[in-house]
């Protein structure tokens, strides 16, 4: 009987350093009320950040209240929501600042010609989180999104359930889906 092997990859999930704040005893946000921390552009972008890293903390609770934690992000260009998690087997509290869905939009005036092979490569500064993006905003189109080859950036993929080279084009915009 022949052996049947699945398997499956999952991109492994590395986290930026920019900004960590490094904790040897707790954070602790107040039990009531909400504590802000201001992200500014000349650190952060977007992906996932380490926001705290209590690695060296002894503490049985080292991270208190974090849902009193919220993040102010309206001096960032690229980000345009977040979310923050709390990661106890690695000690540390993550920032996720998930990218603008126009990042990197290409506004065409006239006609967008797809009529050959046509490589688009994905910057991580613009696309560095899952999401639907808007690749290009066009009056016209010649020729087939089946014609785009997408290059995701490192730790993305395309999703193939929306079409095999995870663009869309919705009559007027053409769009790729990144898990």
């Amino acid at each position: 009987m022949p052996v049947l092997s699945v398997h499956r990859v999952t991109p492994y999930v590395s986290y930026l350093a920019d900004g960590t704040q490094y904790i040897e005893n707790e954070v602790v946000f107040p039990a009531s009320g909400t504590t802000t921390i201001y992200l500014s552009r000349e650190i952060f972008g977007c992906g996932s950040y380490v926001l705290f890293d209590y690695t060296a903390s002894s503490s049985a609770n080292p991270v208190q209240n974090l849902g009193n934690l919220a993040l102010d992000i309206s001096d960032l260009l690229l980000a345009g929501s977040y979310s923050i998690t709390n990661v106890p087997t690695q000690k540390v509290v993550i920032a996720t600042l998930n990218a603008n869905p126009s990042n990197g939009t290409q506004y065409v005036e006239g006609t967008l010609n797809l009529s050959g092979a046509t490589t688009i490569v994905l910057a991580p500064e613009l696309y560095a989180t899952p999401g639907t993006y808007v690749l290009f905003e066009y009056g016209s189109l010649v020729g087939s999104i089946t014609n785009i080859t997408i290059l995701p950036p490192g730790g993305r993929s395309v999703d193939t359930g929306v079409s095999p080279n995870g663009c869309a084009d919705t009559g007027t915009t053409i769009t790729v889906t990144l898990l």
